[in-house]
C-alpha cells in the first residue's frame, strides 16, 4: 500500500497530466456504466474502450513529465 500512495504522490507533482490521466479513467469509466445500467437493453458498454483509456490513464499518469514539479519547470525551464 505504501508503494502505491508514493507512485501517487509522485505522480501528482505535475497537476496538468495528472488531472487529464484522472479526467480520461472517470470519463471512460462514466460511458462504460452509463451504457451498461441504462435501461435500454440494445446499448452495451465497450469495455474494449474502457480498458484502452485506463491504459491511455496510466500512461499520462506516469509521463515523464511526473518528476518535475510545475512550478520549478515555469522558473528555471526543468534545468535542475
Amino acid at each position: 500500500m505504501n508503494a502505491v500512495l508514493k507512485a501517487l504522490v509522485r505522480g501528482a507533482k505535475s497537476w496538468k497530466t495528472t488531472t487529464v490521466a484522472v479526467l480520461v479513467a472517470v470519463v471512460a469509466l462514466a460511458n462504460a456504466l452509463i451504457a451498461a445500467w441504462d435501461s435500454d437493453p440494445s446499448t452495451a458498454a465497450d469495455w474494449n474502450v474502457v480498458v484502452t483509456a485506463i491504459m491511455a490513464a496510466v500512461g499520462l499518469f506516469l509521463a515523464k513529465d511526473s518528476d518535475q514539479d510545475d512550478e520549478k519547470v515555469f522558473v528555471d525551464g526543468g534545468r535542475s
